[in-house]
């Protein structure tokens, strides 16, 4: 599936609490079978969505032949969601300090490593 974000003329980034339309395209030449099923029940092709929280709308689709296809639509409102806890560390030595800073000599050897504590999100 190919998926279209549509609203209005604009490509400006939507508002938090702005509706958003959530069309899902086929590819050239397929027909519409009209099998779609959404995370949130409806079963229409195109949905209409308050951008007032983070959410990821998904809907899967059934072609002809019984194949099904699935696509994500991600929305993300500014504050919604607590940023994840990240695990920084430096290494000089062979010795890891997990901080954000660190005075070290020009030219000293080091490595730098930053990951997010959970790698993935929620709905």
């Amino acid at each position: 599936l190919k998926y279209k974000y549509q609203r209005g003329a604009t490509k400006a980034i939507p508002a938090d609490g702005a509706d958003i339309r959530l069309v899902p395209q086929l590819p050239d030449g397929v027909t519409d079978t009209g099998l779609w099923e959404w995370n949130t029940g409806e079963t229409t092709r195109a949905i209409t969505v308050r951008a007032d929280r983070s959410f990821i709308y998904r809907v899967t689709y059934t072609a002809a032949n019984g194949t099904k296809s699935r696509q994500a639509f991600a929305i993300a409102v500014s504050g919604d969601a607590p940023a994840d806890t990240m695990t920084q560390e430096i290494t000089v030595g062979g010795v890891i300090n997990r901080s954000t800073e660190m005075k070290v000599l020009t030219g000293t050897d080091l490595i730098l490593y930053a990951e997010a504590a959970t790698g993935g999100t929620d709905d």
